[in-house]
């Protein structure tokens, strides 16, 4: 009857709950990608991918032994558990440690230690049935044979004893904390690499956006004091803006990193967490806008000089399109950026 009771509970219930249980964690971690990270079904799931070893045969293999381990007292299951977890986690470190690895894959892939810690858990519970059966039976089966509510109180005392307490602590309570504590710990780690990657990711891409932006700016300024003088000199530059490529070029994760470390500094000029918009109008207008009156001139039939310092004087000067003075301000604002990215990347625990 103990088998049957205590098996029952570890192989029936957990069989039963446990995938339910896991499924609903990886449920919410799968809305929540969706919503953060725009996700889509087929990539969650190729992410996820098949299991060669259906996870029926594994939790039941795992339920069964330990709880045998659990029913006889075996000396340090508790460990023993715990090596069981870190062992079936390497099967998917490759997951966590990837340096381009999403929140939501780390996550995932740290899910797999709660599955184990529901799976343990009634591994232990069946095993402490079966291994204080004696004392389960004085206080359960009163209550099916009276047919009333009945509890032998003075067995439910001797079970519940210092003994069993401590049994209880160090092969299920211990085991799970350790586990939980765990995760905390090296999903933190990995998501403060990760941040720290993501910073230096962006100063790689601030650098060769300032870069171009300086290059842009010697230009107007040699072009804007020809002009002031009222004729300009070929050969006259187009403002270079090969290192945009649209809004992604300051990517997701980096653009996180921008808005976490600039929350509550004083913008020098622009505010950093308006960077991708700041640079659009930079590259796509005011280059665009630069480039277009230089090619008017260029090309055949080109403009008369009067009329190019005319428009050049207005576009760059500093009573209508301002462009010298908003380029300074580019400047300025991508410099702090690469400053906070900097500080943030060299931080114990990085925002």
């Amino acid at each position: 009857m103990r088998l049957i009771f205590g098996f029952g509970i570890s192989l029936g219930l957990g069989a039963w709950i446990t995938p339910k249980l896991l499924n609903w964690v990886r449920g919410q971690i799968k809305k929540k990608a969706k919503q953060i990270n725009g996700i889509t079904d087929d990539e969650y799931e190729t992410f996820v991918g098949l299991p060669y070893l259906p996870p029926l045969i594994m939790g039941t293999s795992e339920r069964f032994f330990f709880t045998i381990l659990v029913a006889f007292n075996i000396s340090g299951v508790g460990i023993v558990m715990v090596a069981w977890i870190g062992l079936k986690m390497s099967t998917d470190w490759h997951l966590i440690i990837k340096e381009n690895a999403k929140s939501w894959q780390r996550n995932l892939a740290f899910s797999g230690i709660l599955g184990s810690i529901f799976s343990l858990f009634f591994a232990s519970v069946g095993g402490l049935v079966i291994s204080h059966w004696h004392d389960l039976k004085f206080i359960f089966f009163p209550i099916l044979s009276n047919g009333g509510f009945y509890m032998d109180t003075q067995a439910l005392g001797e079970m519940l004893t210092v003994s069993t307490f401590y049994f209880l602590s160090k092969n299920v309570v211990l085991p799970i904390l350790i586990a939980i504590i765990t995760y905390v710990l090296v999903d933190r780690l990995g998501e403060w690499k990760s941040r720290r990657n993501d910073c230096k990711l962006g100063i790689a891409i601030l650098d060769s956006l300032l870069g171009e932006i300086r290059t842009g700016l010697n230009l107007m300024n040699s072009t804007y004091a020809q002009a002031q003088q009222g004729a300009v000199q070929p050969p006259i530059g187009l403002l270079p803006s090969k290192t945009w490529d649209g809004m992604q070029t300051i990517t997701d994760q980096v653009l996180l990193r921008i808005i976490a470390t600039s929350k509550d500094i004083v913008a020098r000029s622009f505010r950093p967490r308006a960077i991708r918009n700041v640079c659009k109008d930079y590259f796509d207008h005011m280059c665009s806008n630069y480039n277009a009156i230089i090619n008017k001139l260029l090309s055949p039939p080109g403009m008369t000089q009067q009329i190019f310092c005319t428009q050049l004087l207005g576009l760059l000067g500093p009573n209508q399109g301002k462009y010298l003075a908003i380029t300074q301000e580019v400047i300025e604002m991508l410099e702090q950026t690469m400053d906070l990215l900097e500080q943030n990347s060299k931080r114990w625990f990085p925002k």
